[in-house]
């Protein structure tokens, strides 16, 4: 429903285990804002229609990302339905390196498995919600980068590099 980041749910079963998890949430928190309940009623009983259309968008983004991850080496499963790619971080790098490797040398910002705490170490996050002509030029700066055979190796100033057998220079940068 194009509601990323909003926190919504609902629970369905035994009653006694329903009345206790109201009692715990209610003593955890003071709720859902209205304006998000009231969007997440809106998304529910309103026309249903534009649904299929969406998901064929994230269909193809997810398609383009995962090709593209793919080409470079990068293991990252093809989700059934996410706004999000979860990759396999290459070896030699930890999520972070990682991460900023992408934005150096291909202008790509991901968020870093790390963030979402100790298990997510050796993942990194993508998301699939920018416009499609973004998710395009992103996939094909990703494409040609080769970072299946990538080593680390220390630059004379002591910063990390990584040589790969195609190199890791893009034109094109950003920034």
């Amino acid at each position: 429903f194009s509601m990323a980041g909003y926190r919504i749910g609902m629970v369905v079963g035994n009653k006694e285990i329903i009345d206790v998890l109201g009692r715990i949430k209610s003593n955890i928190d003071s709720g859902v804002y209205g304006a998000i309940q009231d969007t997440a009623i809106a998304a529910l009983t309103g026309d249903q229609e534009w649904i299929a259309g969406r998901n064929e968008i994230y269909a193809r983004r997810r398609d383009l990302i995962c090709d593209a991850l793919a080409a470079a080496g990068v293991r990252a499963p093809r989700p059934k339905a996410s706004l999000y790619i979860w990759g396999h971080v290459p070896d030699g790098f930890s999520s972070r390196e990682f991460a900023a490797h992408l934005l150096d040398n291909a202008a790509i910002a991901v968020t870093p498995g790390s963030s979402y705490g100790a298990q997510g170490e050796g993942y990194f996050r993508m998301s699939l919600t920018v416009p499609d002509e973004e998710i395009a030029a992103a996939a094909l700066r990703l494409s040609k980068l080769d970072l299946s055979r990538g080593t680390k190796n220390e630059t004379e100033d002591g910063h990390e590099r990584l040589s790969t057998t195609r190199g890791a220079a893009l034109s094109g940068r950003t920034r």
